[in-house]
């Protein structure tokens, strides 16, 4: 499959089922947007948080993680959201649902770092691979 393609099929795909999730649960859901340069989580209360696709340092596939307690930010509707803190990160951004085991960890080179899932734990694995080629796609098309 040719690189454009592919990124033309994944972002179809990730505008459906945010399209889909907003109409289901309006506000009170996870929704990832990825731009042409950057990926987007929102999640209740209004919140969310953009990552320029050429910060991204590294990122990985946890298959659970201790997301310690809120700074600024909580739980709606079983939707983790806003700044968390806990041992290993400190400060850090939080974007997952309570009921989905695997989470995609982002580490800027800035030092930021974004924790998220979505769907469900299938789901959350092939983004994990999918958002993978397509950063090196981009990368590489740069």
């Amino acid at each position: 499959m040719q690189p454009r393609t592919r990124r033309i099929l994944l972002t179809l795909l990730i505008l459906a089922l945010a399209i889909f999730f907003y109409g289901v649960f309006g506000r009170n859901t996870l929704l990832l947007s990825l731009g042409d340069e950057t990926v987007t989580l929102s999640g209740p209360e209004n919140s969310s948080f953009s990552v320029p696709f050429s910060s991204i340092a590294s990122m990985e596939l946890r298959e659970s993680f201790s997301p310690g307690a809120a700074v600024d930010g909580g739980v709606k509707n079983h939707i983790r959201y806003g700044l968390w803190h806990n041992d290993e990160w400190g400060d850090y951004q939080l974007f997952s649902s309570e009921k989905i085991e695997p989470v995609i960890v982002l580490y800027t080179e800035e030092g930021d770092v974004l924790v998220y899932n979505y769907e469900s734990d299938k789901t959350t694995r092939s983004h994990f691979e999918t958002f993978t080629d397509y950063l090196a796609q981009v990368r590489l098309s740069k």
